[in-house]
């Protein structure tokens, strides 16, 4: 018995073998890469920390976990539910900021206490809105806890030209001092 390949069976019945396969490589190759994923993501967050001290090597994903162990001397959560329980490095503080029934006093806060030079400084992870999505970044302190020495902020999804700016040198540089 032949298939009638112009039948309406034929082409549903086609169309949902092809849905099932390639959606099954795409969890496969998902489910394979999310080591990866997870390492850029971690290396990513290492390289927006140092870029708020401006370490004078250049921060590479490759040089990232290096630099952040050379650089950061220690990584607290100064308050909140999980205090002294998880390591710093491991909030998500977009996560934290987006939980509206989170108790402000129930939230991570991590902070990061770095060296460079024989000066140190204190790195805050930062979040709030923007007008696509949310905008986050660190701000490292001076040891006087009231001048800012570097910012480095990053954005998902901002107007180019306008909101996109804020991941640029220029819009970063304004806060120093």
């Amino acid at each position: 018995m032949a298939l009638d390949k112009n039948s309406n069976g034929f082409t549903i019945g086609f169309a949902v073998i092809l849905v099932a396969v390639v959606g099954a490589l795409l969890a496969a190759v998902s489910v394979g890469l999310k080591d990866l994923q997870d390492k850029n993501q971690e290396d990513k967050k290492r390289m927006d920390i140092l870029g708020a001290i401006k370490p004078s090597e250049d921060i590479t994903r490759e040089n990232a976990a290096d630099l952040y162990n050379k650089y950061v001397k220690e990584a607290i959560i100064i308050s909140g539910k999980d205090k002294g329980k998880m390591e710093a490095f491991k909030v998500d503080v977009k996560k934290e900021f987006r939980d509206k029934t989170l108790p402000s006093n129930d939230r991570n806060y991590p902070l990061y206490i770095c060296e460079k030079e024989g000066e140190k400084f204190y790195v805050i992870p930062m979040v709030g809105k923007g007008l696509w999505g949310p905008i986050w970044g660190f701000v490292a302190m001076k040891q006087d806890y009231t001048t800012i020495y570097g910012a480095k902020f990053d954005h998902k999804g901002e107007t180019p030209g306008l909101g996109a700016e804020i991941k640029t040198a220029k819009f970063e540089a304004q806060y120093e001092g």
